[in-house]
């Protein structure tokens, strides 16, 4: 459109869009000039101009020409304003010239030629061609572009940009960023974008732009090519069972494609969690195919006919309580990539397997179990205890199961071994271990441990009776009996023996010794009866005395010395209620029974309370009808009391029985060879001594022990006895403290007396020589005191002393043992000393301070080879010996014959020697015979034989 418009020009045209603008006037001189307005568009141009500097009339006419074409013409009036055009339907960027003829009534003039250009337009976008050069790489895209229509005006620079993951509408989708993203600018026609991420939706357009604006290409989306995963976590794993867990994962941070296939890939069990030194092949645990895009904006023709791979699995069959190591491979179209390792224990379970322990000997009656550590595949968890278990035959209870098995402890989880003691010797036992955790126990196979070979050991228990204290047995060496001697002729005993209950080791040898009795006389007159020389007995079956009747007879001739005594004693079963004795009480026999509840005593009455301890024979009759009871003492006495508990010591003879009450009596001599058990007695062929004078005679190889309350140490004590021996080497006192480390010991050696004793953490010793008159079988008097921290010893007109470097209290607590030691003694300081040193000779007038003397038959407790009737009647001259013994017999059979006894010298047909045989038992593992024996090397029995006149029983 053209036209006209009055100047000034209209208020949206500014002063300052009107370059190379000046006022013109048409004039004679100079005609008017055209200036510009205003470019409006990229298809107008404003035009203005003003009248000539000298109109020289009043009206005028313009015509414009553009590029020497008229385009417009018009009239203008006095008074002249300026003029404006717009030249409108232009092309863009184009450019034009312009000349204004101005005329009048006389005549025309033309201005000066102006060249002005239209606008740029900005690109179409049917103008701008994007193209993808190739198939786009992992991090690059490569495009090329051209502009199909250049008159839009010049091209002043192109942008290619990108947005991630842009939707159809070119906004970010999801996944992507929704920034744009200038890859290039300039005025080149092609460009590579380079960062891209893989496997990566990109939505490229080109902008073209101009002065007249920018226009912007077509999209191009482009994905980028696929590479393998990067950065696949390890997976999740959960523990469902004592032998299952399940494991998940999630996709790779950086998928880089399609995935295609999982993986999942195990190790195990492990033996830590750490294993990296020796680690195990690893096995493929679980696989899963399939398509899974972890882009959804990039869809493909396979997303919904194939499934995603599986991204999570349950594994069995694994072992409880084990490591286990897992990762997981993922796979797209380009490769894949693996996760780290990730452990995990399953849970505990009950263990399914112990190792059998170790059992190793320690002495004969202890083992050692021993264990290792279970494998935790083994354990199945956490090790709460475990218990040692012993697995006992038993046979008395035909209810309870063979084998018995006991827990004998219970050990924590960091224990591995376990002592058994209070065993059997040379005994085999089984133990299992018990493995425990927190689910349950499982035991181990048993493994069998024998302990090492011992020998009997003497069994000092006694039975005591809950009624009235009577004693009525002992056992003596454990299983091994004294032997027993038959004298075959003058020079000939056959001797016999039993084999041990108890063997505690591989089959013994047995050696057996004979040796002179010390001071045996054979001149020393004996006479018919059965001797019993102190804590001895007679022990015989219950049908001895008729049963069941209401009558009880008893003949019998007694000889002792000794005030107390119980010379015969029957009970009834079970709690004793009944019984029937005769004893010696206070140096009076009594009669004493109670058939039914209603208890007797009888003592003779007549006889002016005398006393018959007195070394003479006595003849004794006590009969009993119902509850009446008689007792006739030497056919003259007639005759209230208790029971007394001490064995009676002396001699008896023509001993008879009551068989018959009615019509008429009948009485019968006791079958002494009827007896179950003896203990320390002589047969009445051997004899009673007609003489003997006070004191005790130990036959060698044994001991007396004193009860305990008899002595108890203290700050300052003195013991003195006397004593005859015709041996060199005697332990002569022993006592110490069971609780502690006191002790006293007094012992002859050599010529040596040596007193020992400990107090306070201390030892003094007393050293004294005495020479060898000690063994020439007179008496000695000895003396040994401790006053203080002084020590004192003296034997005849000997002594000597010693002081302690400081006083203090000794304190004793066992008994006291004269002679000797048991067998079954242990205590460090006999270590090394032998029992065949136990004393032999007499001893008598024991003393304890200045008191007087003391009874050892009433005072004793125990007596091995001790006879406490008396000692030999008169002093006899001997010569030292050691304790040397005669070798009889060594092997393995069980009897032997000497052939080689001493007969006795015929001065009196009454007279007899003493032999003293000994048996010893030899462990296989002891030293052979005729080597020097320890104390504890074997087991010592001995039995006494008399060889002299055969009297009638």
């Amino acid at each position: 459109m053209h036209g006209a418009c009055l100047f000034p020009a209209p208020a949206h045209i500014h002063p300052l869009r009107l370059p190379q603008a000046t006022s013109l006037t048409l004039s004679l001189r100079r005609g008017p000039q055209i200036a510009l307005l205003y470019i409006s568009s990229s298809s107008a141009i404003q035009l203005t101009w003003g009248p000539p500097d000298s109109p020289n009339s009043n009206a005028l006419t313009y015509q414009l020409n553009r590029d020497n074409q008229t385009i417009h013409t018009i009239h203008s009036y006095y008074p002249f304003n300026s003029m404006i055009f717009e030249d409108d339907g232009l092309s863009p960027y184009e450019a034009h010239t312009y000349q204004l003829l101005t005329s009048n009534v006389q005549g025309n003039t033309s201005s000066v030629e102006v060249t002005y250009r239209t606008m740029a337009n900005a690109p179409t976008q049917e103008d701008l061609v994007l193209l993808q050069q190739g198939r786009a790489k992992p991090h690059s895209a490569s495009f090329n572009w051209t502009v199909l229509d250049k008159s839009a005006g010049r091209l002043e620079r192109f942008v290619l940009s990108s947005v991630e993951g842009a939707s159809g509408d070119g906004t970010g989708g999801e996944g992507g960023s929704g920034v744009e993203r200038v890859h290039y600018t300039g005025l080149q026609t092609e460009a590579t974008a380079r960062g891209l991420r893989p496997f990566t939706r990109y939505t490229f357009t080109l902008q073209a732009c101009t002065s007249g604006g920018c226009g912007r290409s077509d999209r191009v989306v482009v994905v980028t090519a696929q590479i393998p995963p990067l950065h696949q976590a390890p997976p999740r794993v959960r523990a469902l069972g004592p032998g299952a867990v399940e494991v998940d994962w999630d996709p790779p941070e950086q998928p880089n494609g399609i995935i295609i296939r999982y993986e999942l890939f195990m190790r195990g069990p492990l033996q830590s969690p750490d294993n990296d030194t020796d680690p195990l092949p690893e096995e493929r645990a679980f696989l899963s195919r399939g398509w899974l895009n972890p882009k959804p904006l990039i869809r493909s023709s396979n997303d919904n006919a194939l499934s995603p791979p599986q991204s999570s699995t349950n594994l069995t069959n694994l072992e409880p309580y084990s490591w286990y190591a897992f990762r997981v491979l993922t796979v797209n179209m380009a490769g894949s990539v693996v996760s780290d390792w990730v452990t995990q224990r399953t849970p505990e379970d009950v263990p399914v397997y112990m190792p059998p322990p170790e059992v190793t000997p320690l002495t004969s009656t202890s083992l050692r179990v021993t264990w290792g550590s279970p494998s935790d595949r083994d354990a199945r968890g956490n090790v709460t205890e475990f218990r040692v278990n012993i697995h006992e035959e038993q046979s008395a209870n035909p209810f309870a199961p063979p084998v018995l098995t006991r827990v004998l402890h219970t050990a924590s989880a960091l224990e591995r071994s376990y002592t058994a003691v209070g065993l059997q010797p040379y005994r085999p036992y089984n133990f299992t271990i018990t493995l425990c955790n927190a689910q349950g126990c499982v035991d181990s196979d048993p493994t069998s441990g024998r302990t090492l070979p011992a020998v009997p050991e003497e069994d000092s228990g006694k039975r005591e009776d809950k009624h009235m204290g009577v004693r009525r047995g002992r056992v003596r060496p454990d299983g091994l009996s004294s032997p027993k001697l038959t004298a075959l002729n003058m020079t000939a005993i056959a001797v016999s023996w039993a084999a041990p209950r108890e063997l505690n080791g591989p089959p013994p040898t047995y050696q057996l010794e004979r040796t002179d009795v010390s001071l045996s006389d054979p001149f020393d007159p004996v006479v018919r009866g059965v001797r019993f020389p102190g804590h001895g007995y007679f022990r015989f079956p219950n049908f001895t005395l008729p049963v069941n009747t209401d009558f009880t007879g008893l003949q019998l001739s007694f000889r002792t010395r000794a005030l107390n005594g119980l010379i015969l004693c029957a009970l009834s079963p079970g709690h004793q209620e009944e019984y029937v004795a005769l004893q010696i009480q206070n140096g009076r026999p009594f009669f004493l029974f109670d058939p039914q509840a209603s208890a007797v005593a009888l003592s003779p009455q007549g006889d002016g309370g005398r006393s018959y301890s007195d070394g003479q024979w006595h003849h004794v009759i006590a009969t009993r009808k119902q509850a009446v009871g008689t007792i006739i003492v030497d056919n003259q006495y007639r005759g209230d009391a208790r029971l007394v508990t001490q064995g009676f010591v002396g001699c008896l003879r023509d001993v008879l029985v009551q068989r018959v009450e009615r019509p008429l009596e009948e009485w019968e001599p006791l079958r002494w060879e009827s007896a179950l058990e003896e203990v320390n007695t002589y047969h009445s062929w051997e004899g009673c001594p007609t003489h003997r004078d006070e004191g005790a005679h130990f036959l060698g190889q044994g001991y007396l022990e004193l009860k305990r309350e008899i002595f108890s140490g203290g700050q300052d004590f003195q013991i003195s006895f006397e004593f005859k021996t015709d041996q060199l080497n005697a332990m002569l006192l022993f006592a110490y403290d069971t609780d502690g480390e006191d002790y006293i010991m007094a012992e002859v050696e050599g010529g040596i007396l040596t007193w020992t004793l400990q107090w306070g953490g201390g030892q003094t010793q007393v050293s004294l020589w005495v020479g060898l008159s000690y063994c020439d079988g007179s008496w000695n008097s000895l003396s040994l005191a401790k006053r203080g921290a002084q020590a004192f010893a003296s034997l005849n007109h000997a002594s000597e002393q010693e002081r302690a470097p400081r006083a203090g209290l000794l304190k004793v607590t066992s008994p006291l043992y004269l002679g000797g030691i048991p067998l079954r003694l242990h205590h460090h300081v006999l270590t090394g000393r032998s029992h065949l040193h136990g004393f032999g000779g007499c001893v008598k007038d024991l003393r304890f301070g200045r008191g007087p003397g003391v009874s050892l038959l009433a005072l004793s407790s125990d007596a091995v080879r001790v006879d406490l009737d008396g000692c030999l009647s008169a002093d006899s001259s001997v010569h030292c010996r050691g304790n040397d013994s005669i070798l009889v017999y060594t092997g393995p059979a069980q009897d032997a014959l000497d052939l080689a006894v001493q007969p006795f010298t015929v001065l009196s047909d009454s007279a007899a020697r003493l032999h003293l045989f000994t048996l010893i038992l030899i462990p296989p593992t002891a030293p052979v015979p005729g080597s020097q024996r320890g104390p504890h090397t074997g087991i010592t029995l001995t039995a006494i034989l008399v060889t002299g006149p055969l009297f009638d029983s």
